[in-house]
């Protein structure tokens, strides 16, 4: 199993993660997106910024894809 994770500042652009490879002997591609409301306690909501230290988030991230992937082989 190969496995690639990517942390960035950059904006994401819906259906940007498709990886290249991608082929008919994958079962799925997941992608998260939300939208949030207007407004929150009568303040304009104009972006959302998630933090997370890298090396610690990719670690993590990789330990939980290697579990997975012991009891249900997939493309990650």
């Amino acid at each position: 199993m190969e496995i690639e994770i990517q942390i960035t500042v950059q904006p994401l652009a819906a259906g940007h993660g498709l990886p290249d490879k991608f082929s008919g002997s994958a079962g799925a591609f997941a992608e998260f997106s939300g939208i949030v409301r207007a407004e929150e306690n009568g303040q304009k909501i104009a972006a959302l910024e998630y933090e997370a230290y890298s090396p610690m988030a990719e670690n993590e991230m990789r330990r939980i894809l290697e579990t997975l992937a012991e009891k249900f082989p997939c493309l990650a």
